[in-house]
């Protein structure tokens, strides 16, 4: 495991994996992604797709955690919407 701090999606994915005595190749075998894109999803290099995130839970058995976690993690990434600037007024 990469020394950096793993989100919280991706670290409950690893304790989930874990209790299940599966690891990532196995994970992948039973989705229809490959073990490298799992890995750059956990990584944060790939964006989290809802479809493999259900996947995902349903797989391990999170019982919608997967899911909780996901939308957490992407309502907290994105970038928050600044308000449009309005034109300025006539002289």
């Amino acid at each position: 495991m990469s020394t950096r701090a793993l989100n919280a999606f991706a670290a409950a994915v690893h304790r989930l994996r874990r209790w299940h005595g599966m690891s990532l190749a196995d994970l992948a075998e039973k989705t229809t992604y490959s073990a490298s894109y799992l890995s750059k999803i956990l990584h944060g290099e790939r964006r989290l797709a809802p479809a493999l995130v259900g996947e995902i839970d349903d797989i391990l058995d999170a019982g919608g955690e997967l899911i909780r976690l996901a939308r957490e993690q992407d309502s907290s990434d994105r970038p928050r919407s600044r308000p449009m600037q309005l034109p300025a007024a006539p002289a």
